[in-house]
């Protein structure tokens, strides 16, 4: 084609109302992408300019009406709306060896073309939609700066401008070095005569030994005496804490020994026996002898500890639940540990004993105000009839040594 127009832009004042803006400039056909959009702001000194994008801000149909872009919005009285073309520095056409001369050529303006634009990158350049572009930059003047002067560039003198505030004090600088010593005074006057001592008489031995007395000199034979006085205490002290020191070593030994004896004794261990009653959701209280009538049979101690002289104990409980369709026996092992003024209470170990279920028991801990932890426990629904079940415990507390 050939292209005769030599715009490549064109400015519109926005007003409010209207949304087409017509197009002076030629573009090649389906390179709508060229098309480019720029809002001016007015209302700001200096202007700004906001890229417009399509179809968010405004459309352009080259396939039925190539001659204008359509805004979404009227553009307001303060907009000034610039459309330009900026066509890409490419040549993507082949031609046929025949024209390989044609082809050459226009490869190379197509490159002088990149080289120039590339050139334009690194220059200082007015904004796109400026108007009042200066024709030509002043003679370079030494000592002056280049400056707007309202209509044009110019070499302007420069101008001292107003003294700014004064800054806020800065931070106090670091204490300096220690100055030099200065030279010895001059000797001063002697001094009056002082007043009589305190020492009025010489301390005897018992005065000497006893070393509270303030007032009266010792001799050399009552300063030996208070010497020895106070050696022969040291010494007697010394074989006192000694010996001590070897009571104390005893006593812990003692104390571990028993703690030893007491901890294969029975009376570090508690047993019982109650029924288990079937799908009981709301816990019942393992009291062994001392459970409700309902629990029978019942018998033995309760499944509690008190923390008075223990924080741990482990327990082996043997279950067994039956009805018309199964019959359940598991071993059990539950270990109790009081922490932080309450007890908890865990599963170590579960072993099914027949080729049955698992025993459906979950047992909780209680601790009341006085350390002491009772366990209960709540059941699964057994669906059969004809239910029997039964729990018997043996359990041993590790007893807290207090030293």
């Amino acid at each position: 084609m050939s292209i005769a127009d030599l715009d490549t832009q064109i400015k519109y004042a926005g007003d409010g109302a209207n949304v087409d803006f017509a197009l002076n400039f030629a573009y090649l056909s389906g390179e709508v992408t060229s098309i480019k959009v720029i809002k001016r702001d007015t209302t700001v000194s200096p202007p700004t300019e906001t890229a417009q994008t399509a179809p968010t801000h405004w459309s352009f149909d080259d396939a039925t009406d190539p001659t204008k872009i359509v805004y979404a919005i009227a553009p307001l009285v303060t907009d000034e709306i610039l459309i330009y073309r900026e066509t890409v520095i490419n040549q993507e056409t082949d031609f046929p060896t025949a024209d390989q001369l044609t082809e050459d050529q226009t490869d190379r303006l197509t490159l002088m073309l990149q080289e120039v634009n590339d050139k334009l990158d690194r220059a200082l350049l007015f904004p796109r939609s400026a108007d009042n572009l200066p024709t030509a930059l002043p003679e370079a003047e030494d000592g002056l700066y280049l400056g707007w002067n309202g209509t044009a560039l110019e070499n302007l003198t420069a101008v001292a401008g107003a003294t700014g505030a004064t800054g806020a004090t800065g931070a106090t600088g670091a204490t300096g070095a220690t100055g030099a010593t200065g030279a010895t005074g001059a000797t001063g006057t002697n001094g009056g005569d002082g007043a009589d001592g305190l020492i009025t008489a010489i301390a005897n031995q018992t005065e000497a030994e006893a070393g509270v007395e303030n007032t009266k000199a010792m001799t050399a034979l009552r300063t030996e005496q208070a010497i020895a006085n106070r050696l022969l205490d040291y010494y007697t002290q010394t074989l006192i804490d000694t010996a001590q020191t070897a009571q104390d070593v005893l006593i812990a030994d003692a104390r571990a020994r028993l703690t030893t004896v007491e901890n294969n004794l029975d009376i570090n261990q508690y047993s019982g026996t109650q029924a288990i009653q079937n799908n009981e959701v709301t816990g019942i209280a393992l009291e062994g002898a001392g459970a409700d009538i309902a629990e029978a049979p019942k018998y033995g101690d309760a499944f509690s500890r008190n923390n008075t002289g223990t924080e741990f104990t482990r327990a082996t409980c043997l279950i067994k639940r039956s009805d018309s369709i199964e019959t359940r026996f598991v071993q059990v092992t539950l270990v109790m540990h009081y922490i932080s003024g309450a007890w908890f209470i865990g599963r170590e170990s579960t072993v099914v004993l027949n080729d049955g279920e698992p025993d459906g028991l979950v047992f909780t801990v209680a601790t009341d105000g006085f350390g002491v932890g009772l366990v209960s426990y709540t059941s699964d629904n057994m669906l059969g009839t004809g239910y029997s079940g039964e729990i018997t415990w043996l359990g041993k507390e590790i007893p807290v040594i207090i030293s």
